[in-house]
């Protein structure tokens, strides 16, 4: 009965021992806090990895397609056995242009002579990533508008334009090879510098030198023509694309310079999963561009070509029109003669007086202040001398006393001379100001 008792008190004191000896499980906390704050702070971690070299590759392959600007990493449990462990965390990644990519994920670290050591899988850095892999932010651009006239025609649609681009590094003699590229653009159809010209522009450049920007047809051409010529490139750029190569050149090329920053729409972007060649496999996150809308501007297809062959009938002087809805001040029409285009823009200089347009504030004056209306009898000889002036109607055409309003269908210059005489001095300037004359407007253009 002693010996069971003594027996029994050995064995407990052994066991109590034994409980009171047996040293804490080494946690994987610490080697997961150092592997994490590696990863925020953007150095190598590999070292916590039993294969460290891919560790580094694939994160750092990561952090550059994504253009990262930061990484924030947060660690929501660690789930641990006697040798193994499971770190699971949400990653957040600070993208350009304050976009976020966050998502969760886990890494698995084993244990061995009471060192813990992460088991290198890629899903660590993204759940979907496989062997060889990393993510890679793309842009999706967004689809660019056109610009239609206020009825509803496609003036300009997105297209290309073609940049020629010479490098004069290695170029032995400037002036003909001046030549060869002016010989070239006008063979091509465009319209080049004089040779001796771009030879004195290109002799100052030592390196890339831009000749000039031409349309699709024409660029296709050069881009055939040297090909194979390792001095010259030709670049595609984005570009708004006239329908009409005819229509309205000066005007749909100012326009095109006002809403260039109206046709772009917002890009939209993507995180794709890509080899080491850049083949993505699939995207982990989308997100759609947002196209702007078909810019709208107040030219009317229809009235433009009106105008544009009414001028053409006095091709031989300058010519210009310009057609104003009146409700909105719209301009709908800028048209003038290639006589007119040697002076510049003309039509919209604000150099000529209105002449007949006039005639309708005039007609609203003597409504106003002195009580005429369309049916008054006024007088419309074909020449009438208003204090020394001679006053002479269209080929002096007369049409006697009639009412108002057929002088005015008619144009009468002598009835409308008249009735100005008749007005009080500043009236007809006031009259003018109801009609926006004489205010100073600030219009882009």
């Amino acid at each position: 009965m002693k010996r069971s008792v003594s027996l029994l008190c050995a064995v407990s004191i052994a066991a109590g021992t034994v409980v009171a000896c047996t040293p804490k499980p080494v946690s994987a906390d610490p080697t997961v806090d150092s592997i994490v704050q590696a990863m925020e702070s953007g150095e190598a971690f590999g070292e916590f990895f039993d294969r460290s070299a891919e560790v580094d590759d694939v994160f750092t392959s990561t952090y550059e397609g994504l253009q990262a600007e930061g990484i924030d990493v947060e660690v929501h449990d660690i789930e641990q056995n006697d040798s193994r462990a499971t770190a699971n965390y949400t990653i957040t990644w600070d993208l350009p242009r304050d976009r976020e990519l966050t998502y969760d994920t886990s890494m698995v670290l084993t244990k061995a002579n009471d060192e813990w050591t992460g088991r290198w899988q890629p899903i660590m850095v993204h759940p979907s990533l496989g062997a060889n892999q990393h993510l890679e932010l793309r842009s999706i651009p967004a689809e660019r508008a056109s610009v239609v006239s206020s009825d509803g025609v496609e003036l300009m649609r997105p297209g290309l334009q073609y940049r020629v681009i010479v490098d004069m590094r290695d170029v032995e003699g400037v002036p003909a090879f001046a030549g060869r590229i002016a010989a070239a653009i006008n063979d091509a159809g465009g319209n080049a510098p004089e040779a001796s010209d771009l030879a004195s522009e290109m002799s100052e450049v030592d390196g890339n030198y831009s000749v000039g920007l031409f349309n699709e047809e024409i660029g296709k051409r050069l881009q055939a023509r040297f090909a194979d010529d390792p001095q010259v490139r030709i670049n595609e750029e984005p570009a708004l694309v006239v329908r009409d190569q005819g229509f309205a050149r000066d005007l749909m090329s100012r326009v095109s310079n006002l809403v260039s920053d109206d046709v772009d729409g917002v890009n939209g972007w993507s995180v794709a999963v890509v080899n080491d060649e850049g083949a993505a496999f699939s995207n982990v996150v989308e997100h759609a561009p947002d196209p702007s809308p078909a810019v709208r501007v107040s030219i009317d297809y229809d009235v433009q070509r009106a105008a544009e062959e009414a001028v053409n009938l006095r091709a031989d002087s300058q010519t210009m029109m310009v057609a104003i809805r009146p409700s909105s001040g719209e301009i709908l029409a800028v048209a003038q003669t290639e006589a007119a285009d040697r002076d510049g823009d003309v039509a919209l200089s604000g150099q000529y007086p209105p002449g007949s347009v006039f005639k309708i504030i005039t007609a609203a004056a003597g409504v106003d202040k002195q009580g005429v209306d369309s049916g008054t009898i006024v007088p419309c000889p074909g020449t009438m001398d208003i204090y020394g002036r001679v006053v002479t109607n269209y080929n002096g055409f007369s049409l006697g006393n009639v009412p108002l309003q057929d002088a005015f269908a008619s144009s009468c210059n002598t009835t409308f001379a008249d009735m100005s005489t008749k007005l009080e001095p500043g009236q007809l300037a006031d009259e003018a100001k109801q009609f926006g004359l004489g205010i100073d407007f600030e219009i882009p253009g």
